[in-house]
């Protein structure tokens, strides 16, 4: 088993659980057999700091979150980039995705962040609206399957909120 060479910062599964994908701080994602333990095929290795990946459900695409290049669309099976966010500005820790990866929503606890992006002609990500945070926000999860936001706080108060239904009142979604 391959292992990489710095810390571990994000695993994600597929859908079908059938892969595992992994990224590190060597700035290199991994997919992997959960069946076997075994790489499915070379890292995919970027020149910039990663932060968050998420897969589409049935686990034939990766979107990942960096330091400059923000947001990246992949084919997970081949490794080949299916397109960037217009953006370049830096877009969060947390990534989300529908099941297909064609909307998808970042949390940044730098920006005090919560932003909606969809997938446009030619592959390429465009926000559609942000939504500012609290600035005691420490942790954010999103599920955008159901729509819903799960956050904490520097004081350990946490709440979940209905992200759809404060998208739709700055007319994102």
């Amino acid at each position: 088993m391959r292992r990489h060479k710095d810390e571990v910062k994000c695993v994600a599964f597929s859908g079908n659980e059938d892969m595992v994908l992994t990224l590190s701080d060597d700035s290199s994602i991994i997919l992997w057999s959960t069946a076997r333990g075994e790489q499915i095929r070379k890292p995919l290795i970027l020149n910039d700091s990663l932060y968050s990946i998420s897969f589409s459900a049935d686990g034939t695409v990766i979107v990942s979150s960096s330091n400059s290049s923000c947001l990246c669309r992949w084919d997970a099976i081949n490794g080949e980039l299916l397109g960037e966010s217009v953006s370049k500005e830096r877009c969060g820790h947390t990534v989300s995705t529908d099941s297909i990866c064609t909307k998808v929503v970042t949390w940044s606890e730098m920006r005090k962040t919560i932003r909606y992006w969809r997938v446009g002609p030619g592959g390429t990500m465009h926000e559609t609206s942000t939504l500012l945070v609290s600035d005691d926000i420490t942790a954010c999860a999103i599920d955008m399957n159901h729509g819903v936001a799960a956050v904490g706080s520097a004081n350990g108060a946490v709440g979940v909120s209905n992200i759809h239904e404060q998208f739709d009142s700055v007319g994102a979604v």
